[in-house]
Order: structure tokens, then sequence, then C-alpha cells
């Protein structure tokens, strides 16, 4: 899990805060705009049925 953790921080889709010694993520711009791509492409591959 760590290493997912880390590879999404470096590729700027998640950032951490660390706020009283608990870690928390959420998603970054950039995150968010993968995120739509990504139901772009789903949304292309069913309509085609790929």
């Amino acid at each position: 899990m760590k290493l997912y953790l880390e590879e999404l921080k470096k590729k700027n889709v998640i950032q951490e805060t660390i706020i009283k010694e608990k870690k928390y993520y959420e998603m970054t711009e950039d995150g968010w705009r993968f995120l739509h791509k990504l139901k772009q492409v789903r949304e292309f591959t069913d309509a085609f049925g790929i």
C-alpha cells in the first residue's frame, strides 16, 4: 500500500497532509482531471463495445 501511495504522490494525483500525527490523503486537481479522463475513456470503450 505504501508503494502505491508513494507512486500516486510522485505523479501528483494525491497529496498527503499530517494533522495531529495522523495522515490524510486527498485528490489533487491533477488527480481529478485524470479521473475525468479515465471516465471519458470508459464511456468511449463502452459505446463501441471494446
